[in-house]
C-alpha cells in the first residue's frame, strides 16, 4: 500500500497584464498513457490544470525489456493532468499551449518541481497558483518530505491552475462589424457610408471600407 504524504508546496498569485509567447525548457518527458487533458477553457474564459504524483514507485520496467529506461523513469511519470502542445504519441492531449508540473527529488527530505508555461494566444489577467491538496506556502520555501521522498512507497501530490481569458484568438476572435447597405440620397442630399475596423494587437487601423 502506498504511504501517501502531505506535500507543503508554493503559491504563485499573480495578475498579469498580458501573456505572451513564455516558455522554460526541459528535457524531461511529460506525457503518460494514464494523462488525461487539462485544459476546460471556455472560449474567452481561459482555465487550465495541472496535477503531478511524485514517486519513486513508478519507476518501472513497463516495457518488460529487462531495463528501466529514461522515459519509465519516475520524473517522466506521474502525468495525472496536463496541456500540452508538444506531445507527438497521445494527439488528444494537444492542447493550445504548455502548461505540466515537472517534478523530481533533490534528495530524501526535499521535493522539486517545474511549471513550464507557453500559449499559443495572447492572455490577459492571468493568475496562476501552485498548491497542494492541503496548503499553500510562498513559491520558493523548503518543502519538507520527512525523510521518505525516495522511498517507493510513499507518493506526493502538486496540483497548478491558470485563469485568464484570451484577448484575441482560441475561440475568442473579435467579430468584425457587417458592410453597411449604401443608403439612396433623395434631392438635394448626399449619402454616406463606411467602415474601419481596428484590432486589440496593432497600433492603427488595418480596414477601411468607404
Amino acid at each position: 500500500m502506498s504511504l501517501y504524504r502531505r506535500l507543503s508546496a508554493g503559491v504563485v498569485a499573480g495578475s498579469l497584464a498580458a501573456v505572451g509567447l513564455v516558455a522554460t525548457s526541459s528535457g524531461a518527458r511529460a506525457s503518460n498513457p494514464y494523462t488525461e487533458s487539462g485544459n476546460r477553457t471556455t472560449t474567452c474564459d481561459v482555465d487550465w490544470y495541472a496535477q503531478s504524483e511524485l514517486s519513486h514507485g513508478l519507476s518501472q520496467d513497463y516495457d518488460e525489456s529487462g531495463t528501466i529506461e529514461n522515459d519509465e523513469v519516475y520524473s517522466n511519470q506521474g502525468y495525472r493532468y496536463e496541456v500540452s502542445s508538444q506531445t507527438t504519441e497521445y494527439p488528444e492531449l494537444i492542447g493550445p499551449g504548455d502548461f505540466l508540473l515537472h517534478h523530481f527529488t533533490i534528495n530524501d527530505s526535499a521535493v522539486g518541481f517545474r511549471l513550464p508555461i507557453a500559449t499559443d494566444h495572447t492572455m490577459q489577467d492571468v493568475t496562476v497558483r501552485i498548491a497542494s491538496t492541503t496548503e499553500e506556502l510562498e513559491l520558493g520555501d523548503t518543502a519538507s518530505a520527512d525523510g521518505t521522498a525516495q522511498d517507493p512507497e510513499s507518493a506526493y501530490f502538486i496540483e497548478a491552475t491558470l485563469q485568464g481569458s484570451y484577448l484575441e484568438g482560441g475561440g475568442c476572435e473579435i467579430t468584425a462589424p457587417p458592410l453597411l447597405e449604401m443608403p439612396v440620397a433623395g434631392d438635394c442630399e448626399q449619402a454616406l457610408a463606411g467602415r474601419t475596423i481596428m484590432s486589440r494587437e496593432t497600433a492603427d487601423i488595418t480596414v477601411r471600407d468607404t
